[in-house]
């Protein structure tokens, strides 16, 4: 690439009285100055730098768009080296640009000599590649913006500013290129769109409407009549596409709108505001509320004068420069340093399993559990979620799923409440052959089994179980040896009023087939005790099962501790031995699943635990022994949060089992630490030698992006092709993942 001499020097410090701070705002540090990092030298007048966008390696490509037959430019900032080089030599005047998570990048390519596409380009080779250029065979007009989403679909806006070519499109409009090729229009209710971007939580769309009345700039004397300068935020459904009225959260009334827009890491939005009487970097909430501004020109221009510091587009950095701002104003690159993190979908690694295929039987929020089985006796696995089944199609494939409901279906929402289904489960309870359904509901409530009727129903007979099953990660499996799955939970106690909360562990046994409609008996293995520290808060979090002290009997394990089995089980309480598991040895953690194993084969057990609301996904050292075991934390990784189920099975079929995880969505509706993150899937690779600390090899599922755990998901050989997929539920929707 070649390399361009800067007209500045390199990083020089722009004038103070261009760049305005607000003194304590929550986004500008007191003092901080614009820095100028390139200017446009190639002699040729006019035209603007526009579009930057940050790439795996942290730097920042942008466009230097020219005028008329001039070829623009795809420019390449490095913050290394503070070196600006040659990209492209011809960008089809792109204007807008953008990475997806496997580091191409996208460039929205506009007219008057340009492309009119949206096109894509590997940066090793520098080959380009159209992914859309017309709507229905007819040209488009001149994509000006873009941004992708979790799933990797590609939103633009295609308005037109200038050149000579006739425009062939009846709207102006916002269109979306989906993961197979597919273009479909997102919404013609704007007058001009320009800048766009995706809020953190993916369910809102920002687009700014810069109407400015022509279609020519430059190339007529004839004064145009502006329309719309606003900036609108529209709601998106589960599907991405609009399902709601758009709202206006900036007029500019006759002054000229943003351009550029991007978003935080808090969901703020940050807008490339050209007005004269006041140019800069507008910071502002969800709401509407301006919250900071960052000036790149004097106030109060002369319209009649040469404009001075208009911005055109922004864009944060990455690793050490999260929280660095790059503008393009002009035709030059600046750069601020903020309080706070910009907003980026993740990109791949080289560790990333693109080796799933993701197949989406519903959009919508159903569940926070999942179960599988053949529900219908036809030989091909069905997906349980919440009220609803999902019987599977004659050919195996992502399309021809039927949904049915089996008790009265509810609508949830995500971000505005919970599903009545935390857990799901499907077994054949009552010994006829079929295969029924098992849902516990809210924490702390009744949780129910449903009588398969062998026939079309949507009301299938509703049998409860026990009126109370507490801890947000009951277990079903054989504790006690039998060869049947028990149901592991803490069960409230009725107490006086005024009296302290009291709970008893326990584990409910499915009867005999004459007594599986009556209520179950719960065997208690804990006294009764203060729900928070005994794992019987409806809330509480963290419940694991397996041989702790290699005596050949499955325990029961939480985050305070460990019950001990006896060798009857249902003879009377077990016997409980405190440990904590916690990173500063005292303060247990807020776990979901906790699973065990010899990690590091010194002859005791470790265990695994993962933060359900926070971040953190850690191994638990026994350095007790197995005769009085207590536990030292190790981090595996603290990347992601909400880690609110974990599965321990061996994904690539080496033997060694390996943890399955992910983030999960809104866990308490946008309240935890990492909120707002892309919601991923993950398994780590477990490699153990003996006497040695283990290793984790962390692969991101590919086809996981946007999916992610509920509060149980399953782990099951679905297609029986002898390794195990993934199935999942949650606000996200009802998603399988299958291991190819």
């Amino acid at each position: 690439m070649k390399m361009l001499t800067l007209a500045c020097v390199m990083l020089g410090l722009l004038a103070a009285d261009v760049a305005s701070t607000i003194a304590q705002n929550p986004i500008v540090p007191d003092g901080t100055k614009l820095e100028k990092l390139f200017t446009r030298e190639t002699g040729i007048e006019g035209g603007l730098t526009e579009g930057p966008a940050v790439a795996p390696d942290g730097s920042i490509y942008f466009s230097d768009i020219t005028p008329k037959e001039n070829k623009g430019r795809i420019l390449r900032f490095d913050p290394r080296t503070g070196e600006t080089t040659v990209f492209a030599e011809d960008s089809h005047k792109s204007n807008g640009l953008a990475f997806d998570a496997y580091g191409r990048l996208l460039a929205a390519e506009g007219a008057d000599f340009g492309g009119r596409a949206i096109s894509r380009y590997n940066l090793a080779s520098g080959k380009r590649e159209v992914l859309c250029d017309n709507i229905g065979g007819k040209k488009l007009n001149a994509p000006n913006d873009l941004v992708l989403d979790a799933d990797g679909r590609t939103y633009f806006t295609d308005p037109r500013y200038l050149g000579h070519e006739p425009r062939e499109l009846e709207h102006r409009a916002v269109y979306r290129i989906n993961t197979d090729g597919s273009v479909v229009e997102v919404t013609h209710n704007v007058e001009k769109p320009n800048g766009i971007a995706l809020s953190p939580d993916q369910k809102t769309l920002y687009v700014v409407d810069h109407n400015n009345g022509t279609d020519a700039i430059g190339g007529s004397d004839e004064k145009p009549t502006p329309g719309a300068m606003k900036v609108y935020a529209f709601p998106l459904g589960a599907n991405g596409l609009i399902n709601g009225d758009r709202k206006t959260l900036v007029d500019y009334g006759d002054q000229a709108s943003a351009d550029g827009i991007c978003v935080d890491s808090a969901g703020n939005i940050y807008l490339t505001s050209r007005s004269l009487k006041r140019p800069g970097v507008q910071v502002i909430n969800p709401n509407g509320k301006e919250i900071a501004f960052i000036a790149t020109g004097p106030e109060n221009q002369d319209p009649t004068g040469t404009p001075e510091g208009l911005p055109s587009n922004v864009e944060f950095g990455s690793g050490s420069e999260t929280s660095t701002l790059y503008i393009t104003v002009g035709v030059s690159l600046y750069r601020i340093k903020l309080k706070v993190p910009g907003f980026h979908i993740p990109f791949f690694d080289e560790d990333t399993d693109h080796s799933w295929t993701r197949i989406e039987l519903d959009p919508e929020f159903r569940s926070e559990g999942v179960a599988v089985g053949d529900l219908n006796g036809d030989g091909k696995n069905d997906v349980v979620a919440g009220d609803v089944w999902y019987e599977a199609p004659a050919k195996p494939g992502a399309t021809g799923w039927k949904m049915h409901g089996f008790r009265e279906v509810g609508s949830f929402v995500a971000g505005k409440g919970y599903s009545n289904s935390f857990c799901n489960y499907v077994r054949d309870i009552d010994g006829d052959g079929r295969q029924d359904i098992i849902v516990v509901g809210f924490p702390g409530a009744p949780f129910h089994w449903y009588r398969n009727p062998g026939k079309p129903s949507d009301k299938w007979e509703q049998h409860e179980i026990w009126h109370s099953i507490c801890n947000e990660s009951p277990e079903f499996a054989d504790i006690t040896g039998d060869g049947k799955p028990e149901f592991v939970l803490g069960s409230e106690l009725d107490v006086a009023k005024g009296s302290p909360a009291q709970g008893e562990m326990g584990f409910v046994e499915i009867p005999g087939a004459n007594d599986v409609t009556k209520k179950w008996k719960f065997h208690a293995i804990s006294d009764p005790g203060e729900p928070h520290s005994n794992g019987t808060f409806k809330y509480y979090h963290g419940l694991g099962h397996g041989d702790l002290n290699n005596d050949r009997r499955t325990d029961v394990l939480i985050a305070h501790g460990w019950w001990e089995q006896p060798a009857d089980p249902t003879s009377g309480k077990w016997a409980f031995h405190p440990y904590a598991l916690a990173r500063d040895g005292i303060n247990p953690e807020r776990l979901s699943d906790i699973n065990l194993e010899d990690l590091d084969m010194d002859g005791d057990n470790d265990l695994i635990g993962c933060s359900a609301h926070a971040h953190g996904v850690w191994w638990f050292e026994n350095v007790g022994g197995n005769d009085k075991p207590q536990f030292k934390a190790h981090t595996i990784d603290d990347s992601f949060s909400q880690t609110h189920a974990v599965e321990y099975v061996d994904i690539n079929g080496d033997g060694q089992r390996d943890i399955v995880t992910g983030k999960r969505f809104y866990a308490h509706n946008g309240g935890d630490p990492g909120a707002r993150d892309t919601t991923r899937m993950f398994w780590y690779e477990v490699k153990r030698a003996k006497g040695k600390a283990p290793t984790f090899i962390r692969h991101e599922i590919a086809a996981g992006r946007d999916t992610g755990v509920g509060t149980q998901f399953l782990t099951i050989d679905f297609d029986g092709d002898g390794d195990l997929d993934i199935a999942l539920a949650n606000k996200k929707g009802v998603n399988l993942l299958i291991n190819n």
